[in-house]
C-alpha cells in the first residue's frame, strides 16, 4: 500500500491493485470501492486523502499525468474528477 486514511472506524489503503478496506486494525483487508479500477490506469503512485467526510485518491501515472477520484460515502463509490497533464498535478 502507499497511502492510508482512516475513516468511519476503518482504515483505507491505496494500493496499484485497487482500494483496500480493513475493519479490525490492520488484521484483515478485504477489495473495497466500486468505480475505480486501477487496470486503467497501469503502474503509478496511488495516494488518499481527506478532508472532513470526503476522500481523494490521486494517481500519478510517470510521464503521463495525474487523475483524480472523489467519494463522499467512505470509499463506497468513487467519481472521476479530472486528470491533469504530467507536471500540472
Amino acid at each position: 500500500a502507499q497511502s492510508f486514511v482512516e475513516i468511519n472506524g476503518s482504515i483505507l489503503a491505496a494500493t496499484a491493485l485497487g482500494i483496500y478496506r480493513s475493519t479490525n486494525q490492520g488484521k484483515s483487508w478485504q477489495r473495497f470501492g466500486f468505480g475505480f479500477n486501477p487496470n486503467d490506469y497501469g503502474a503509478g503512485d496511488y495516494r488518499l486523502s481527506k478532508t472532513g467526510q470526503t476522500l481523494y485518491l490521486s494517481i500519478n501515472v510517470i510521464d503521463y499525468g495525474f487523475h483524480f477520484f472523489q467519494s463522499k460515502d467512505g470509499g463506497e463509490n468513487w467519481y472521476y474528477l479530472e486528470s491533469f497533464v504530467a507536471g500540472f498535478g
